[in-house]
């Protein structure tokens, strides 16, 4: 796999996508009513845990399946993981939709109800991401994003404030994704079969023969993709608690609005990880060929400036809420801490969590999230002790978890450490990224970027060439094929 061609593959995946998020994130705070609004991100708080409930599934087709070449997802084995997916998610959404009607809790129930999409969804989407077929995966990405925008424009045009007539919105896009995907890999499966080039056809010749039919049990397939992904998907998990917790406490200790406000504080991250994303997405594939250390610690610079100049979209953001959504202002002072933890977690994600995969130290990165996850409990709740319970504490604690979630990755990974001069270089943007969000937003921006440009120059000279490099050729590339298509 070329990575530069698909870290731009995922980039324009996360481009599309976050224009479409940005419509999303901005639309609905800005004509539902503040409980509308509240429900319908308590209903994504669920589904952003419940999704686990796969047990490593998922994770263990994307170990399986990651370096290996696309043909291998046309092949009689990917058909039966899907299989065995299908059923095995089947049989846990219908065991939590009693217990959501037990518990009479509507938003949950609507939250259980999307396991079975999602999670073919989120398996097609692993699957093109490790075997590096990004443009599949950009395709898949944006098709549900668009699909969510145009029925939200819609009902919003209709004048329609009803959190769960969106939650049925995005219960419908995700739905039909996976059917349209289930459809265009089943139609592979009759071609491949009619051609006589499934594997299973000639496995099962005799019992055919003999005019029985064999039935390829399932539960080997799920026991052998649990046992390969249950780490990892523990590990991320509790990740997803880790960065996540802040706004149980929002919840739990804040009133509504406060709570709607970090949420959408919370949705803003999307602005920041569209640029992330097209390297976390992309390195486990190049990780599982290529581990050169030099190598690895150059993207980790890499990484680290192209997170600072990312994060600066705090600045035109506050403008935007000042001018567009005004009664949200109180949001600007969480997004700026969060947007600082993000800085941290891009390294986390995009770097070390790949490597924990494919340097096959699974049980040790459970045994590093399962260590954080008590850490961020305590420092969320002993600042909420001490410094009152407000919506800027536990956005501070979960820059503090991050940082030390940093700190303690290197201990684990000696061999790719952060340098000196990456610790040194984290703190200048840190420094800078805070203070210049206490000017005025259109200055601050100004004195933000000329402070990176000067620090990123003298500790991370090779890496801006590098950079540079990369984005003049990948300028030349753009411009011929504009003139060819002319």
């Amino acid at each position: 796999m070329n990575l530069k061609k698909g870290i731009v593959q995922v980039f324009l995946a996360n481009i599309i996508n976050l224009l479409f998020s940005v419509c999303n994130g901005f639309l609905l705070p800005r004509y539902l009513s503040m409980e509308s609004y509240a429900g319908f991100k308590t209903f994504l708080l669920y589904t952003s845990y419940i999704w686990a409930l796969h047990f490593g599934y998922l994770n263990g087709v994307y170990i399986r399946y990651g370096g290996k070449d696309k043909a291998e997802l046309q092949g009689a084995g990917f058909r039966h993981t899907r299989k065995a997916l299908f059923y095995f998610q089947a049989m846990v959404m219908a065991g939590g939709i009693a217990v959501a009607v037990m518990l009479r809790n509507m938003a949950l129930l609507c939250a259980v109800i999307s396991i079975l999409p999602n999670s073919m969804v989120t398996l097609y989407k692993m699957a093109y991401q490790a075997v590096g077929d990004f443009y599949q995966y950009r395709l898949l990405c944006n098709t549900t994003t668009a699909m969510t925008l145009s029925l939200n424009v819609a009902s919003i045009c209709f004048g329609i404030d009803n959190a769960y007539w969106y939650i049925g919105i995005q219960l419908t896009a995700m739905s039909t994704v996976f059917l349209y995907y289930e459809w265009k890999f089943w139609t592979i499966g009759k071609t491949q079969t009619a051609g006589g080039q499934d594997r299973r056809r000639k496995w099962h010749g005799k019992r055919k023969k003999q005019g029985r039919i064999q039935w390829v049990p399932l539960w080997p397939e799920i026991k052998q993709n649990i046992s390969f992904g249950f780490a990892v998907m523990l590990g991320a998990y509790i990740g997803v608690w880790i960065t996540g917790l802040d706004k149980w406490f929002v919840k739990m200790f804040c009133c509504l609005a406060d709570f709607a406000y970090y949420s959408f504080a919370d949705s803003m991250l999307k602005i920041v990880n569209t640029i992330i994303t097209a390297f976390s997405a992309t390195l486990y594939h190049y990780f599982c060929k290529e581990q050169d250390l030099e190598k690895v610690g150059s993207l980790r610079r890499c990484i680290l400036m192209v997170g600072a100049v990312t994060i600066a979209a705090i600045y035109p953001l506050r403008v935007f809420i000042s001018f567009y959504l005004e009664s949200y202002m109180e949001a600007v002072p969480i997004i700026i801490f969060i947007y600082a933890a993000q800085y941290f977690i891009t390294v986390i994600h995009a770097v070390y969590s790949n490597l924990y995969q494919a340097l096959g130290m699974r049980k040790m990165y459970l045994k590093r999230m399962a260590t954080v996850l008590p850490i961020a409990f305590l420092l969320n709740f002993a600042l909420g002790q001490i410094y009152g319970h407000g919506t800027k504490v536990y956005a501070a604690a979960t820059l503090l978890s991050a940082v030390i979630w940093l700190l303690l990755c290197q201990k684990d990974l000696r061999q790719c450490r952060m340098m000196y001069k990456e610790w040194g270089y984290s703190v200048m943007v840190m420094l800078g990224y805070f203070y210049c969000n206490t000017m005025p937003a259109a200055l601050g921006l100004f004195a933000y970027i000329l402070w990176i440009f000067a620090v990123s120059n003298v500790l991370l000279r090779q890496e801006v060439g590098m950079l540079y490099g990369y984005a003049v050729e990948s300028g030349r590339k753009i411009k011929g094929r504009y003139k060819k298509g002319n």
